[in-house]
């Protein structure tokens, strides 16, 4: 939790130039790097997976307290019972299992009225359904990245493979695709990625054949398809969750807005 604050002029780099990103993402990052520039508490959302945290560094990285370390902390992972303990420390014998003092990462400044304290400048992470046109580049800067890791010698991949991946609703949005590609890169037998080296989920629905009269909204698909998954583990939201790569509550608030569509 960190607030951007720095008079530098904006993000630099390749990873940071709004010049480089299509227009889903252009207009988030140039309103991230105004948000570096001020003093303003910046309240980033969106899907899991988006890269929010990614999102926080660049604007941590752009301002005046880049020098100082920005603390991540990951609320959704952390249990109800634990979580004020976590923010805010405790001492010794204050509970079962608290064998020793531990300070907290909050100093007890923390009000009430936190989320309209943090809700001034909101960034909403587009998820990738709606940046389709960004996969291509998302893919190859990520193949770059993992290939090198893996020191596998892939250079890129077929124009199949890259079509069936435009198809795939990518639920966990970039956190998922980043697997995808790993998975594919791991096993590939050749120098590129082609649609047999992708994971059975990603082509069993990307190679659905799309004759016009086929053609549907892709939030019709990505409906279909975790519910598909749901019943394949007898309605287990945990182990549905876990599947897909996503956390269990966004899968909740999915499932509650198909039932009320």
């Amino acid at each position: 939790m960190e607030r951007a604050n720095s008079r530098r002029s904006g993000f630099t780099g390749t990873d940071t130039d709004v010049r480089s990103h299509r227009p889903a993402m252009r207009k988030v990052l140039d309103m991230a790097r105004r948000a570096a520039g001020i003093g303003s508490t910046v309240l980033i959302t969106g899907e899991n997976g988006v890269g929010k945290e990614w999102l926080a560094r660049l604007i941590h990285e752009a301002s005046s307290r880049a020098q100082r370390p920005l603390v991540p902390v990951n609320c959704c992972a952390l249990p109800e019972s634990l979580f004020e303990s976590e923010l805010f420390g405790h001492s010794r014998g204050a509970f079962t299992g608290a064998d020793r003092e531990r300070i907290g990462l909050a100093d007890g400044r923390f009000r009430g009225d936190l989320y309209y304290r943090l809700h001034v400048l909101e960034l909403h992470t587009p998820p990738l359904r709606e940046r389709l046109e960004d996969l291509r580049e998302l893919a190859e800067n990520l193949l770059l990245v993992i290939a090198g890791r893996l020191q596998r010698a892939i250079t890129g991949y077929t124009a199949a493979a890259l079509d069936v991946m435009a198809r795939y609703p990518s639920p966990g949005n970039i956190r998922e695709l980043e697997n995808v590609i790993e998975r594919a890169c791991a096993f590939a037998a050749g120098t590129q990625i082609d649609v047999d080296d992708l994971p059975d989920e990603v082509h069993k629905v990307g190679r659905l054949a799309l004759a016009p009269e086929r053609i549907r909204p892709l939030r019709d698909v990505e409906r279909e398809y975790i519910l598909e998954v749901l019943q394949q583990n007898g309605g287990n939201n945990s182990r549905t969750a876990a599947q897909l790569r996503i956390d269990e509550k966004t899968l909740r608030r999915k499932l509650k807005s198909y039932a009320a569509a």
